[in-house]
């Protein structure tokens, strides 16, 4: 058995950017959610699947922020501040019926992510402006993995279900580009603007996940 299904989703933000009394609108971005599942029966016990499909993310992006608002001299630096992620995932598993009350299943996870992030700090006087763009950053984890127990009484009444799920480790190495303008001395006319750019590696951990849930039945036809 096949299906598939793609959800455009568009997302707009508004925030504080730069300073806390005034909003701003972020780009509007579409995500392209979608997802593409595969599920065979062997017979009445064993049944196994695989998927392709966004499992997580976000897509907020505010370009070119002007910072003349909170210091008029503020134009050289003006930064993209986002947070886009895409988490994707393929997953491998089966299903396997111990009995009329037991069931089991286990699955294989890639996850694979895809990063842009971006920011832009005054500092307490409002004297000096840093920012950081990091784009391009992509890493994969092939360790994943999902174990699951399900229960339910004889009379199908009630049951509940017992999810596993194991941390991920990512570390993904992009581009990162950083700008500094600053009033040295305060009272000079014009900021001083400075940049440098490179590659980076960040670490991060999604972690592990333990879930249970349960359901009883009230009414009957």
């Amino acid at each position: 058995e096949l299906s598939s299904n793609f959800s455009p989703t568009y997302s707009q933000f508004k925030g504080p950017i730069p300073v806390s009394n005034v909003q701003v609108t972020s780009k509007k971005n579409m995500s392209p959610v979608f997802g593409a599942l595969f599920s065979h029966k062997f017979n009445e016990k064993l049944g196994v699947g695989a998927g392709y499909f966004v499992s997580g993310g976000t897509n907020a992006e505010y370009k070119s922020v002007d910072y003349s608002g909170v210091r008029s001299g503020f134009d050289e630096v003006k930064p993209n501040v986002m947070a886009k992620l895409a988490v994707t995932e393929f997953s491998l598993g089966a299903g396997y019926k111990l009995n009329e009350n037991f069931n089991i299943g286990a699955a294989w996870r890639a996850v694979f992510i895809k990063a842009d992030l971006g920011s832009g700090k005054l500092n307490t006087g409002n004297t000096a402006l840093t920012t950081v763009q990091m784009t391009d950053f992509k890493d994969k984890n092939y360790a994943g993995f999902k174990l699951g127990a399900q229960y339910a009484s004889s009379d199908k009444k009630w049951g509940a279900g017992l999810t596993f799920r194991n941390s991920i480790k990512i570390e993904a190495e992009g581009d990162v580009a950083a700008g500094y303008e600053a009033y040295a001395p305060v009272s000079t006319a014009h900021p001083i603007a400075l940049s440098i750019s490179g590659k980076v590696k960040i670490k991060n951990t999604f972690p592990w996940n333990l879930h249970l849930d349960g359901y009883y039945e009230v009414m009957t036809d």
